[in-house]
């Protein structure tokens, strides 16, 4: 099915869960005010396709809004009273929310105009296909290597289940639940027992897939003509070439250097607070690394660390903060002043 249709099913299925348990008419998901939540970086073809599969799932009255801001959103829920204690006016906020198949950086900052606080959203970076899938084939290709000293090759669904242990392992030794995991991938046909493959997975191959693969600490470059370029295609998604997100992370901020001295007055967009969203960040280890990372691409020291804002449940985090933007659009609650993540340009 097309993307479009898959997003249907999904909305659908939502609607209907929902009117079974409120069975009163008035009350049906149909006659309410629905958030659609989608990544920042969506283009308007991406945005409207998104409508159009709302629509299909019955649903006229919908909004959508960005992640990494529904996700902004939920820690304001989590600090409606006392955010004015966590947050300075003119310090700069990165929302870094990296997923399982993209990754999204936003960019806030606390304005203060005739004396009166309100956040704006700042900048939107691009729209980026590298997250968790990318590391989890990474790993894969590690212990396939194992097996290939056996002049053996993974193929369909052999593979696919390969992709899915390196996930399961990965998530339990970047957590700290174990050093190693052993991966074990059966067989086909008649040789289901005897064709069983093993291989172990330790701390450190999945530190140094992970940390020096994906999250390296790289110094300030500019983003050459071979960024513009896909990487390889696996199961039908054009990955990024470069799969450093903490490269990106720094081409995002230089390219917002001008609007961060216009608004902000800072000379080095150097954020002064983070807040990590997207199942991919969960370990420590990882939103560490992507502290110090930003360090080291402004050339500043350790006591610069950006402070990082509380996210206690980054899988709920955009559910939340999408029901929190619902009562802040009847007038309820604190509200980001988000503007466009984009320019346009018109023809008079």
């Amino acid at each position: 099915v097309s993307p479009v249709q898959a997003s249907a099913a999904y909305l659908a299925h939502i609607r209907s869960a929902w009117n079974r348990a409120h069975p009163d008419e008035d009350e049906s998901l149909e006659r309410q005010v629905v958030i659609v939540t989608v990544p920042a970086s969506f283009d308007e073809v991406a945005r409207e396709l998104t409508l159009e599969a709302a629509a299909a799932a019955g649903l006229g009255n919908v909004i959508l809004l960005e992640e990494p801001l529904a996700a902004f959103y939920s820690w304001l829920m989590a600090h409606e009273t006392d955010w004015e204690a966590w947050v300075k006016p003119g310090e700069l906020i990165l929302v870094c929310d990296v997923g399982g198949g993209t990754t999204d950086f936003t960019l806030i900052y606390l304005k203060d105009e005739d004396g009166q606080l309100g956040f704006e959203r700042l900048a939107v970076g691009d729209h980026l296909i590298l997250g968790g899938d990318n590391v989890d084939l990474a790993l894969a290709r590690v212990i396939e290597n194992q097996f290939s000293r056996r002049q053996l090759s993974l193929k369909g669904n052999r593979w696919k289940t390969l992709c899915h242990q390196s996930r399961q392992a990965k998530e339990r030794i970047l957590n700290g639940d174990t050093e190693t995991e052993t991966i074990t991938v059966l067989g086909e046909g008649g040789q289901l027992i005897g064709g069983t493959l093993t291989a172990r997975l330790r701390r450190q191959e999945v530190e140094a897939t992970v940390l020096d693969g994906f999250f390296p600490l790289v110094s300030a470059t500019m983003a050459g003509e071979s960024a513009k370029r896909k990487g390889i295609t696996e199961f039908g998604l054009p990955y990024e070439q470069e799969p450093a997100v903490t490269r990106h992370l720094g081409w995002f901020l230089e390219r917002h250097r001008g609007d961060v001295a216009t608004h902000l007055g800072k000379e080095h967009p150097l954020p002064d607070l983070v807040l990590f969203n997207g199942g991919s960040l969960k370990p420590s280890v990882i939103q560490e690394r992507i502290r110090h990372a930003v360090v080291k691409w402004f050339d500043e020291t350790a006591d610069r660390l950006p402070r990082v804002m509380e996210n206690p449940d980054p899988d709920l985090a955009v559910s939340l903060g999408a029901a929190y933007y619902g009562l802040v659009k009847i007038g309820s609650g604190v509200r980001v002043g988000s503007g466009s993540p984009r320019a346009y340009y018109l023809e008079v």
